[in-house]
């Protein structure tokens, strides 16, 4: 492969690793969620993302952390994407693009995702279930992601669910 590669490679897994230590290190979901999201944002180059977890009592998903998104579309894109993510990808562990996702959803919702500025959704997963969830905007470069970076999404996204599975348990 060529040297550019193996320097991005190489980029991602130290951000993985920063973003585990970081998130198992405080008892407070809130900062898990921002500090997640912050990494997430500066390592893949967006400007926008938002976080939700399910709620134990109606599974629904509840806004931890919203940056660069407003909180009230935060909270529509949870009601009508995230619960539709769920519906349809609850199996699988990949991130998904809003395209990927527009069958699913009607023109005003789809319409909704692109003006918050929302390129893709990734479920976060603790012991196998889907505990919560995350929007990341398009890149600020406009380019689209790389496959690399989709692959090292995808741990982060369980070592944030997991985190965030621990600090929730511990704070109730």
């Amino acid at each position: 492969p060529p040297p550019d590669s193996l320097t991005l490679e190489g980029h991602s897994l130290q951000a993985l690793l920063e973003l585990s230590q970081e998130i198992h290190t405080t008892g407070d979901p809130y900062r898990v969620a921002e500090l997640g999201l912050l990494k997430l944002m500066g390592h893949l180059g967006t400007s926008a993302a938002a976080l939700w977890v399910f709620s134990k009592q109606t599974g629904r998903p509840v806004l931890l952390r919203s940056l660069g998104v407003p909180e009230r579309t935060a909270a529509a894109l949870g009601d009508i994407c995230v619960s539709r993510l769920v519906a349809d990808h609850a199996g699988g562990t990949e991130p998904v693009f809003v395209d990927d996702l527009s069958t699913a959803l009607t023109a005003a919702e789809s319409s909704l995702a692109h003006a918050a500025r929302i390129s893709l959704f990734g479920l976060l997963f603790s012991s196998g279930k889907p505990v919560g969830a995350v929007a990341l905007g398009r890149r600020v470069t406009g380019t689209a992601y790389a496959p690399g970076q989709l692959r090292i999404l995808q741990a982060s996204l369980h070592h944030l669910g997991v985190a965030l599975e621990n600090t929730l348990l511990y704070a109730s």
